[in-house]
């Protein structure tokens, strides 16, 4: 990797807090961030995705040359960066990490170590529209049938896939899920989302009777008595183990880029196809900004229009 040097790097990086007659590098202030969002009560996953942006855009400075003192860091070096990234990474990925980096260097101007965010000025980097992922109705019914049979594997993974197709949850809330948060007479379900949010959504009643079918055959399990609902062999089934559930039915059903996101797509596009308002669509699959609503709707005026032009198609028309 060629970059072109932007100046010579001041201080000991490996000291605990380096500090220059030009101010502090980067790296020294990666544990005080974490405390501040320790503090915030941030969700894990968001804190893993912060830190490890400052840990990535330092190696990076490091590596390219240029200033790791934080008054020094300028547009020019934020915006080569993600540069980098979109030569090698998806423009979704190094959104995520732009993101990132403006809270940091937000935090880092709230807390007096810089004047001004070098990203005040930054271009964000363009995150294309593509349409979501949508399971059809043939392919729900095809990844459902691969789990036929009356195994403990067979009972758990078709009740799985049920819960994230007629839920739409996260696949860390599926992941989540404990015996307590259940009400199968309801039909309700109680989940956990981003920033520790919780919230209750629906199941049908052949989602209901999965589970109960799955519940009865987890009784005998030999860790029959944990808290969470879904069980591997040995103990918990983590969200790994979930996706590679997903990941396994899916390919025993003939089915490609299947991915539990994918049924959180799935459940929105059905139920606005339904006639679901907005709020409704919002309120069960925990979104809090109605942009998201957006996509859907344009995957739903596509599938509508890919059926108004098999009735109308001008070339069928003529009966050439």
């Amino acid at each position: 990797m060629s970059f072109l040097r932007f100046g010579e790097l001041h201080g000991n990086p490996g000291s605990a807090l380096v500090k220059t007659a030009y101010g502090i590098e980067i790296g020294s202030l990666r544990d005080s961030w974490a405390r501040s969002l320790r503090a915030a009560n941030r969700a894990p996953k968001t804190l893993d995705v912060y830190l490890s942006t400052v840990d990535n855009f330092e190696r990076f400075l490091r590596e390219a040359g240029m200033p790791l003192r934080i008054d020094a860091i300028n547009r020019e070096h934020v915006e080569t960066y993600i540069a980098d990234l979109l030569s090698r990474r998806s423009p979704a990925t190094a959104s995520v990490r732009f993101r990132a980096l403006a809270q940091f260097f937000r935090w880092a101007t709230d807390d007096g170590e810089i004047t001004a965010s070098p990203m005040a000025k930054a271009t964000r980097p363009i995150v294309p529209e593509t349409l979501p992922r949508i399971l059809s109705d043939e392919e729900i019914r095809r990844l459902v049938a691969a789990c036929a049979g009356n195994t403990f594997e067979d009972r758990r993974d078709r009740a799985l896939l049920l819960v994230f197709i007629d839920s739409g949850a996260r696949l860390a809330e599926v992941a989540g899920i404990t015996l307590d948060d259940l009400d199968l007479e309801s039909g309700v379900l109680h989940v956990t989302g981003k920033g520790r949010r919780s919230r209750f959504t629906s199941i049908g009643a052949t989602t209901s009777a999965a589970l109960d079918r799955y519940i009865r055959a987890r009784k005998g399990h030999r860790a029959a008595q944990r808290p969470e609902l879904w069980l591997a062999m040995k103990g918990r089934l983590t969200a790994s183990g979930i996706k590679q559930v997903v990941v396994r039915r899916a390919r025993k059903a003939g089915l490609a880029n299947v991915h539990p996101h994918a049924f959180r797509h799935t459940m929105a596009h059905a139920l606005k196809r339904a006639g679901a308002s907005d709020e409704v669509v919002m309120s069960l699959g925990g979104w809090r900004s109605s942009r998201i609503m957006q996509s859907y709707g344009r995957s739903l005026a596509s599938e509508r229009a890919v059926q108004a032009h098999k009735e109308l198609s001008p070339v069928d028309r003529l009966g050439l």
